[in-house]
């Protein structure tokens, strides 16, 4: 059995997307980062919508069968943390084998 088209890609672009928004650990994404997470998001929402769900709205994938949904579904996160006050927390793994990347609320 062999992978379906874009495994991948879907396997190996979110460490690229966090190398991108966090290469150093910067207080602010560089402009290339911002573009790279604008381009995923744009993506992201151009295949989902919002829907009605308990009284309030939930935005859900309008292709839950798509592969991407998953890059999809990390961009999101991306663009939520690059919003909020956390995003000064973001700190990666400090074992040299290990491509982490977290939140670091301990503090």
């Amino acid at each position: 059995m062999s992978a379906r088209p874009g495994i991948t890609f879907v396997l190996t672009a979110p460490p690229a997307l966090a190398a991108s928004l966090f290469p150093t650990r910067p207080q602010q994404p560089s402009p290339a980062a911002l573009e790279t997470i604008s381009n995923r998001l744009a993506d992201a929402y151009a295949h989902g919508r919002l829907v009605p769900h308990d009284g309030a709205l939930q935005w859900i994938s309008s292709a839950e069968d798509d592969l991407d949904r998953v890059l999809w579904e990390i961009s999101r996160a991306a663009g939520r943390l690059v919003l909020s006050s956390r995003l000064a927390r973001v700190r990666s793994c400090a074992a040299g084998d290990c491509g982490w990347w977290f939140v670091d609320d301990t503090k």
